[in-house]
């Protein structure tokens, strides 16, 4: 199918003008949403991977209304397009809502083969209560025959099947060309008032706030996050304070329990240690599971064990208060990556800045390094050179040059008279007395 093209601008302004006046003529008929069942999907421009539909666009689906198109052949039945840009994608044997709406040529495909869709879709349903998919089982590749009997018998009959019996029906393109059902994908515990972007895989949006339990309750206790979620331990019970959590993927243990089965988990909330990559932004909530991610400092657990300067230095607050009272951003994952491909990277912090690993940190630059502070403070061996280069051990390096200094003062000279002691310069003493300076804490350089 060609692109866009400007030098089609005369052809496409009249099929836009047709467009206008089927558009007028589409807007006096009433709104009306109509249930349906989806029994094809399009997910690009062009044929699709069968050779099919060149003429149908990117996210329509093939429809059968449960009332009206009981009797109509497959290939008789109408597309839809998505109603708009925030979109979840239905898969073959979920339902929607489809209604009749005003459409205009696409921006950024041409075509005079191609099809003006005249309906709009709204879903999937939640049928079955479930993340990934609420396709209805006896759905298959071919279409359901929906004129034989009432339909609702045969969402009974589906209802009150046994759940092994959905594997044993399926075959190869249940669900569409290439879409793939998880067993194992547990929707988020909600809280009252929250927004939640669940998507089909363990990746998810949270919109949030602090919530702990009521007062008033004497089995409550008024401290704790209202159904146990993570985020609201308080003191002082306040709520209001919002969050935000963006997930990507849930954790290995929850993947492996299939939802179908006696050990079904419940619906759940999200954990910085065991999901695989998230990130929090936070309005001084107490976060329980950021305490289990830095304290898991095991030799396979998620926290770093070398953090004792950081601490020191009074920069690690958040292992005692995990958070609480302080606005921040957490970003989590087995590995976390940035780059700048055109510009600088810059950190700043207003307290300070603290790096800490359990294995190697490594600095490198094609140009300079700068260090700058009152005071530089090195605190065990410090090497130079690339590899096996040697340490220089400050202590020892001056006892050696007094000790080079009394030697060079002490050293033995033959004259007229016989072996005679050197009389060495005056500076090598006051070279040696300055040696000690050498070792200086730092607290008394500017």
């Amino acid at each position: 199918m060609a692109k866009w093209n400007r030098q089609n601008a005369s052809q496409a302004q009249n099929r836009i003008n047709e467009s206008a006046n089927a558009a007028n003529l589409k807007t006096n008929i009433p709104a009306s949403w109509e249930t349906a069942l989806i029994v094809d999907i399009k997910m690009n421009y062009g044929e699709d991977i069968l050779g099919n539909n060149p003429e149908i666009g990117l996210g329509w689906v093939k429809f059968r209304r449960l009332e009206t198109d009981r009797g109509t052949p497959e290939s008789n039945l109408e597309w839809a397009m998505p109603l708009n840009n925030m979109t979840t994608y239905p898969v073959k044997g979920e339902m929607v809502l489809v209604s009749k709406g005003p459409s205009a040529p696409s921006d950024y495909y041409h075509d005079g083969d191609v099809k003006m869709c005249a309906f709009y879709y709204i879903g999937p349903f939640n049928y079955k209560n479930a993340v990934n998919e609420n396709a209805i089982s006896q759905v298959l590749e071919t279409d359901i025959n929906l004129s034989s009997g009432n339909p609702a018998d045969n969402y009974v009959r589906e209802s009150n099947s046994d759940p092994t019996s959905e594997q044993a029906d399926f075959v190869l393109n249940k669900y569409g060309y290439s879409f793939v059902r998880a067993s194992s994908i547990y929707p988020l515990q909600p809280l009252e008032g929250d927004t939640i972007i669940n998507g089909r895989y363990g990746n998810s949006i949270r919109f949030s706030t602090s919530q702990p339990n009521p007062s008033g309750y004497q089995e409550l206790d008024e401290t704790k996050g209202y159904l146990d979620n993570p985020w609201s331990d308080n003191e002082n019970n306040v709520g209001e304070d919002p969050i935000l959590i963006i997930r990507n993927g849930q954790s290995d243990e929850s993947r492996d329990v299939i939802h179908t089965s006696p050990e079904a988990l419940l619906p759940m909330f999200e954990n910085l240690k065991d999901d695989k990559s998230s990130i929090w932004l936070t309005d001084g909530q107490t976060i329980n599971s950021l305490s289990e991610l830095l304290n898991d400092a095991t030799e396979d657990g998620s926290g770093v064990m070398t953090t004792s300067q950081i601490k020191a230095n009074g920069l690690g607050n958040v292992y005692t208060d995990f958070g609480k009272a302080t606005p921040q951003v957490i970003i989590t994952s087995d590995r976390i990556i940035f780059a700048a491909k055109d510009d600088e990277i810059l950190l700043f912090g207003k307290n300070g800045i603290g790096l800490a690993a359990d294995n190697d940190i490594v600095i490198e630059s094609n140009d300079t390094i700068t260090i700058s502070a009152p005071v530089i403070e090195l605190a065990g061996e410090v090497k130079y050179g690339v590899g096996g280069g040697k340490a220089i051990n400050g202590e020892k390096l001056v006892e050696l040059l007094e000790d080079l200094c009394d030697e060079i003062m002490g050293l033995s000279v033959i004259t007229a008279t016989g072996p005679g002691t050197a009389n060495p310069s005056p500076s090598i003493q006051s070279i040696k007395d300055k040696l000690a300076d050498a070792l200086s804490s730092g607290e008394d350089q500017a």
